[in-house]
């Protein structure tokens, strides 16, 4: 169900999708989720929460992964610390589950951290960069190759970044899905996206939310640049057939590439 919840003035909010987290490293929050508009979660990138983490692949089992209940940083557009909470990730699911889908431990890289009721208050859906999402994208492969993609970038490994929250936005051309589905790949994103951009939200053209962030790869196969997103519907469908439940997208207003 939509959430009901009245957000605001986006451009006042501390915390919209787009902002730095921190677990295993420092990543990017793609969407913000509800369930039954009581609990708020900001999406991230599974391999972010790893303490030997490689980003370059995924494989099941996954190496040093956290556990749910583990605290994670959430830095705001005004600098400041949110403190949210590790609810989901899906290499723990799938390392305690024994994941043997080569498609699915391929491209199945997603998170969830909760957010208090506190950090909710100065919270807003909207995408920085884009405003937006619309709506959750099909989990079916609907994209065809040329469609342009819009992502959000906020690493802070990028040295002329000082301060937390400041990114921008970066538009890529999709090429094809692989692991039957559960990755979305697209070609170098303009301007590029490099580690630390993890978790990061793309969009359609129509403001759908897609994907998160993966991989970013120097060479795959013919390729010279690759970048993946994960399927963030399979995502979630994948959440809810082995955890029991999964939140809802929250819509973030019209979208603006």
């Amino acid at each position: 169900m939509p959430s009901t919840r009245v957000w605001g003035n986006p451009e006042t909010a501390n915390v919209r999708p787009g902002v730095d987290i921190v677990g295993g490293g420092q990543c990017t929050a793609n969407f913000l989720f509800h369930l039954d508009n009581t609990r708020y979660f900001l999406g991230a990138a599974a391999h972010c929460f790893q303490d030997d983490s490689d980003p370059t692949y995924q494989s099941c089992p996954s190496p040093g992964v956290q556990a749910p209940g583990t605290s994670v940083d959430v830095y705001g557009r005004d600098s400041e610390n949110y403190v949210g909470t590790l609810a989901y990730s899906s290499f723990f699911t799938m390392n305690r589950d024994g994941e043997s889908d080569p498609n699915i431990c391929a491209a199945n890289d997603f998170a969830l951290v909760e957010l208090p009721p506190d950090v909710v208050s100065t919270t807003h859906p909207s995408v920085l960069g884009f405003s937006g999402p619309t709506a959750l994208a099909s989990p079916d492969s609907y994209l065809v190759r040329g469609d342009r993609l819009h992502a959000y970038a906020n690493s802070d490994l990028r040295p002329t970044w000082l301060i937390h929250g400041e990114g921008f936005a970066s538009d890529a051309s999709f090429t094809r899905y692989t692991a039957d589905g559960w990755g979305i790949h697209a070609g170098v994103a303009t301007p590029p996206l490099v580690q630390g951009d993890s978790g990061g939200p793309v969009l359609d053209a129509s403001g759908h939310a897609v994907g998160a962030l993966s991989v970013i790869s120097a060479r795959v196969g013919a390729d010279p640049v690759e970048t993946r997103w994960t399927n963030i519907a399979r995502a979630l469908w994948y959440m809810y057939v082995h955890e029991g439940w999964a939140p809802t997208l929250v819509e973030g207003g019209p979208f603006e590439a």
